[in-house]
């Protein structure tokens, strides 16, 4: 880098990826209690990796308390005629952990730019309440900003409704 010192914010949760220096230059964020970095300028290398992260680190485990590294507090998200923010995904994955088990994201296919990546996948779980199995087929088209998630669009083979209550 040249000479640019790093955007700290108090506001930014702490990073828990440090991709590769391929690419341009780049911003970097990092919270001041984290000696992690994240790049706010992402390679389509950096983008794929993100997404796998994604879904290996908050989607497979349901785990909302990780959300914060790879959403923005501002997100916008839309499937069909919902319009989605950051609470109805917490939402959405407190639903899950009650109502799902052993489930697993068999990735498809992974399209990613710089600021932007698709991922289609194959959803299979255990529903809880008929005690059957279910495969879905998910489509997710993402937009990032500073390295993180800022709007989403979401189709799949079965209507979910993310904006069930917790």
């Amino acid at each position: 880098m040249t000479g640019e010192k790093p955007v700290v914010s108090s506001l930014e949760t702490r990073s828990v990826f440090h991709y590769g220096q391929a690419g341009p230059p780049f911003f970097i964020r990092e919270h001041p209690c984290s000696s992690v970095v994240k790049k706010a300028f992402m390679t389509p290398e950096d983008v794929h990796q993100f997404a796998r992260d994604l879904m290996h680190t908050v989607w497979e485990p349901f785990d909302s308390t990780r959300l914060a590294e790879f959403y923005h507090q501002d997100v916008v998200g839309h499937h069909r005629s919902q319009v989605i923010h950051f609470q109805d995904i917490v939402n959405r994955l407190a639903w899950d952990r009650r109502n799902r088990q052993h489930q697993n994201y068999e990735i498809r296919d992974i399209i990613a730019e710089h600021d932007r990546f698709s991922i289609r996948f194959v959803f299979t779980t255990l529903e809880l309440q008929t005690r059957e199995n279910s495969e879905i087929e998910v489509m997710y088209f993402y937009h990032l900003r500073e390295g993180k998630i800022a709007e989403f669009w979401l189709l799949a083979s079965v209507d979910f409704d993310y904006l069930e209550a917790a």
